[in-house]
């Protein structure tokens, strides 16, 4: 993975967990499970991406998992047997910063040359 993807990987998982925060402030269940579930997805993604190896069939992935990594096997179990529990996902978090070197860099900064030309 470039500096870039490993960068933008991390925006993105902080954000997504961020935003699952907000989401048990604001009560909004079925959000949540669904944020929650694009998270876990997004994980064993870059789970794959990051050790080199396709991702097989669904109903293969528990195997290949366990076959690479029983530590994070055992945290995807834990994170749907918990039905997304915060705590849980937060480990899924962790673990995937981990992956990454560590967590995202501070706020970004973002920089533009966009020019607004009226008609």
């Amino acid at each position: 993975m470039s500096e870039t993807d490993v960068e933008m990987a991390k925006y993105y998982i902080d954000d997504v967990y961020k935003d699952l925060k907000d989401l048990i402030l604001e009560k909004n269940d079925i959000a949540y499970q669904i944020t929650a579930g694009e998270l876990l997805k997004y994980c064993i993604d870059l789970f794959f991406k990051i050790n080199r190896t396709i991702k097989e069939k669904n109903k293969r992935i528990p195997k290949q998992l366990l076959n690479i990594d029983e530590k994070f096997y055992y945290i995807i179990q834990k994170v749907i047997k918990s039905h997304f529990d915060i705590v849980e996902v937060k480990k899924l978090v962790n673990y995937s910063e981990n992956s990454l070197k560590g967590r995202r860099t501070l706020e970004w900064k973002l920089k533009s040359n966009l020019r607004i030309i009226k008609n």
